[in-house]
């Protein structure tokens, strides 16, 4: 997964392409999340976010900038912060739900692609996509 500004993720793709890489798909994004041209509007969310009251969480949490756990109100604001210009460390994250033995994870998106990497990293785990609002309906009747 890349992320930049538009004419380097294009740039990127075709460096990719002539590499070997069998496919490089753009994703619908307005903004260079979780790259460092999002640092300015990190620092921008600091003020915001200090103004918010928050409470210590009731369950775990794991944040995707470092895939591990916080109860400390302060370090949750800066990690909340952190997520908007770093990498995610998404397969981390999905492993460490996985060792919390969670059982069931619910992709809340416009596809099925999350459910699908979520089984090659834990096939035991059951997945719910909410891609379509049967989808949605039916688990809400469960």
């Amino acid at each position: 997964m890349l992320s930049g500004n538009k004419q380097g993720i294009e740039k990127a793709m075709l460096e990719c392409t002539l590499l070997g890489a069998k496919r490089a798909i753009p994703l619908p994004m307005s903004v260079p999340a979780h790259s460092m041209l999002m640092k300015e509007a990190a620092d921008k969310f600091v003020s915001t976010i200090e103004g918010i009251e928050f409470t210590i969480p009731k369950i775990p949490i794991i944040h995707n900038v470092d895939a591990d756990f916080e109860n400390d109100i302060a370090k949750i604001k800066a990690k909340l912060v952190k997520q908007i210009y770093s990498s995610v460390r998404w397969v981390d994250t999905k492993k460490n739900h996985c060792n919390l033995k969670v059982t069931t994870i619910i992709e809340c998106g416009p596809s099925k692609v999350l459910c699908g990497l979520i089984k090659r990293i834990s096939p035991t785990v059951a997945t719910i996509d909410l891609d379509t609002y049967d989808n949605y309906l039916e688990l809400s009747n469960e």
